[in-house]
Formats: C-alpha cells, structure tokens, sequence
C-alpha cells in the first residue's frame, strides 16, 4: 500500500503524456482542415477518445473516421494511441523501463506477442476479404487498402473507430472481427473484452496439453495452475453469456440476420 500513490502518480503521468502528444500530433493536421479554434476542440477530444478507446467522434461531415479513409496522419496517430491504452499501463512501463524483450516480465512478452499476432492476422483477414469489396476498400491503392487493413484492425478489437460501413462488409469480415471483439486488449488496459492474456493463458495450456505437458510453460516460465482454471473459467463463462445474449435477440429482433445480432453483441 505504500506505493499505491507513487504508482497512481506514474499511471496519470504516463496516460495524460501520451494523449499530450497525440493532441498535438492530431492538431497539427487538423490546422490544415479546421479553423484553429475547432483543430483544437477536433485534436483534444479525439486524442482522448483514442487513448481511451472511447470509440466516439465529433468531427463534422464524417460517419466515425471515414472521411480519413486515406489520411496515414490521423490513421497513424489515432492507431498509436488505441494500440497504446490498450496494452496497459504495466506494459508500458515495463517496456519502457527494461527495454529488453528478455528482461520483460512473463505478462509483458505475452501481450506484446499476442497482441502483435493478432493485429496481423486481422490486418490480413480485412485486407483480403474487403480487398475488392465496392463499399468498403474496393476503390483504394493497395498501399491505402493495407493501411485501412491495419487501423482498423488494432482498432476493431476494442476501439470501435472505423472507416468503414460495417453494415456493407463481408459476412466473414464481421464474424471474424466479432472475435477480435470478444478478446479485445490487455489486462489492466481501456480496452474491452475478455482480454489478450486470458487467450493467451488458455493457448499456452492448450498446446502444453497438446505435447504431453501437464504443466502450461512459455518463455522459460511456468504459468500456474489456478491461473489456468480462471482464463478457462473467464472464456467460457463469457462465450456462454453471449450465446445466451444471441439466443435472446433472435427472438425479439427476427428481422435482422443472426450474424448482424452476434457482431452487434
């Protein structure tokens, strides 16, 4: 309990720097779109949306971030600050202050691992589903199709940013990002979702299985057993409310296709 206040302190330090830098990041691309007033006003609460995965927009004529399908500046910034909130602060810090994948502690490997994997294969899973999809990346370069692919796969796992029309993608591209929905971020994190650790803790006992372990290991250590029991626990606890939420809304919302109700869920 004696550390609580120097932690607390490091934790707004950390989170109010970061939304500091977006904040400027984002105005100065937005002073050449708005009147210096609304840059301000567009930059600030922006910022502070992304960073907090937040997902609401402000910003005038645009359905979320569509009107920035192309702009790599707000894409590139907006990215940064949800991959940022949604890693955790202990991720953070702990990067910040070893700076050596081999000094990081087991949680810090395995969300920077599965965090970056997963944002790849969704980057991947939009880009080639949507690839020549009219409403959605059809009409782009493909340098533009793989930035969009990116943003909104760091983005779709919790933020809720898009640049798209999720109404006008592919089914496939909506049930896989229901998924990435449903694991959304880190621990300790802005972010939604059973969290990046529980997948990772519930894989590393699933493969360690697989070979004949009876023990989960991973990166030279061992994850405890009771820490297993729980991320199986929490995920199927989890998968069982949202089949219960779907079952539900087919009954009282029939006019919309099942998978529409599972994204929407």
């Amino acid at each position: 309990f004696g550390g609580l206040a120097r932690i607390t302190i490091k934790i707004v330090l950390v989170s109010v720097g970061i939304q500091l830098v977006g904040f400027i990041g984002l105005l100065i691309r937005f002073l050449f779109l708005y009147s210096p007033g609304e840059a301000v006003w567009q930059a600030v609460f922006h910022a502070v949306s992304g960073f907090n995965s937040a997902g609401f927009v402000v910003l005038p004529d645009s359905s979320s971030l569509s009107a920035f399908q192309t702009d790599r500046a707000v894409l590139g910034i907006m990215g940064a600050l949800i991959f940022l909130g949604g890693i955790g602060y202990w991720v953070m810090l702990d990067v910040a202050k070893l700076r050596r994948f081999s000094l990081f502690a087991l949680n810090t490997k395995l969300v920077l691992v599965f965090t970056a994997g997963l944002t790849i294969l969704g980057m991947l899973a939009f880009l080639f589903s949507e690839f020549n999809n009219q409403s959605s990346l059809g009409e782009l370069s493909i340098s533009d199709k793989a930035v969009a692919s990116i943003f909104e796969s760091i983005s779709g796992r919790t933020a809720g940013f898009s640049t798209v029309n999720y109404a006008e993608t592919e089914q496939h591209t909506n049930l896989f990002f229901s998924s990435l929905m449903f694991i959304g971020g880190a621990s300790a994190s802005v972010a939604g979702g059973v969290k990046v650790n529980t997948l990772a803790v519930v894989l590393v006992a699933l493969l360690s299985n697989i070979r004949g372990r009876m023990q989960a290991n991973v990166f030279g250590r061992q994850i405890p057993q009771a820490q297993v029991h729980l991320a199986m626990t929490l995920g199927a606890l989890a998968i069982a409310y949202l089949f219960l939420a779907v079952l539900l809304l087919t009954f009282t919302e029939r006019e919309f296709a099942v998978i529409d109700l599972v994204f929407e869920t």
